[in-house]
């Protein structure tokens, strides 16, 4: 049987940061590999994808698959220092829900890393860059891997993504969403059964009352959700930047009293669903 294995690059959500009281957490933006058999998934490309760009795992691709849960700067300002955009080798395909409406994701991306925003054209980039729009809550393929999509309730829309692998395994990546009682419903269906659920743990409760139309939940709906869909695994993830390490394991803690088998989504942190 083969071996998924999943990388978290970056797992911080809004902005990249950079301090002695983060050093074991991290502080690069959201960025997850999937490698399954031959193929190369990456869901976002924070600041965590020039990491990904610069590992030797890569020597055996030429080809990637990037899943956008949605364009804001955080989940892409890692694309034009991703080394293989600069081979003309590579070719890349972009997939995002939510672009249709500024002009699909080709302009939206050329007009980010384009003067005056980026010193260079975006078709300036050597690899082979391929764009596909879809709307939230269609269904399509990548080769042999099933993709579902639903749509998230976050300033300017964003999307999750369930991926259903050839060997019935699935991951399902929630970042980026605020919960409320119909999301519940709909996030515990589109869940249901996951091997692995990664899910924006942005707040504490405290912090989502503060803040309860920034797009984000909170490490205590993503143990909720983790048990009301029966998944196997839960991984807290795009994790305040005012979260310090000592903060961050003690929502950990708190995760694991309410879902047993949660796990801290941290720079750098590998995994395998067998």
């Amino acid at each position: 049987m083969t071996n998924t294995q999943i990388v978290f690059w970056g797992t911080r959500g809004s902005y990249p940061i950079a301090s002695q009281q983060t050093v074991k957490v991290g502080g690069r933006t959201s960025c997850v590999s999937i490698e399954y058999d031959q193929h190369l998934i990456i869901l976002d490309a924070g600041t965590g994808i020039i990491a990904l760009g610069d590992d030797s795992r890569l020597q055996k691709y030429k080809e990637a698959t990037i899943l956008l849960s949605h364009v804001h700067h955080d989940h892409i300002m890692g694309i034009p220092f991703f080394k293989p955009i600069f081979d003309k080798e590579w070719s890349l395909h972009f997939y995002a829900g939510v672009a249709k409406p500024y002009g699909g994701l080709e302009e939206v991306l050329k007009t980010c890393f384009s003067p005056p925003y980026f010193p260079i054209e975006w078709k300036s980039f050597p690899s082979s860059c391929h764009y596909q729009d879809f709307s939230t809550n269609q269904s399509f393929t990548i080769q042999d891997i099933t993709v579902e999509t639903i749509a998230l309730d976050h300033p300017g829309g964003a999307c999750g993504y369930r991926l259903v692998l050839p060997n019935a395994k699935s991951i399902v990546y929630l970042t980026d969403t605020k919960h409320n009682e119909q999301s519940n419903a709909e996030f515990t269906k589109f869940c249901q059964g996951a091997d692995l659920l990664i899910y924006d743990s942005t707040f504490t409760d405290e912090e989502f009352t503060e803040h309860p139309d920034w797009g984000h939940s909170t490490w205590r709906e993503a143990a909720r959700l983790a048990t009301t869909a029966n998944v196997k695994c839960l991984a807290l993830f795009h994790h305040n930047p005012d979260h310090c390490d000592q903060q961050m394991e003690k929502i950990l803690i708190q995760a694991q009293s309410e879902f047993a088998n949660t796990i801290l989504s941290t720079d750098g942190l590998e995994i395998f669903l067998k």
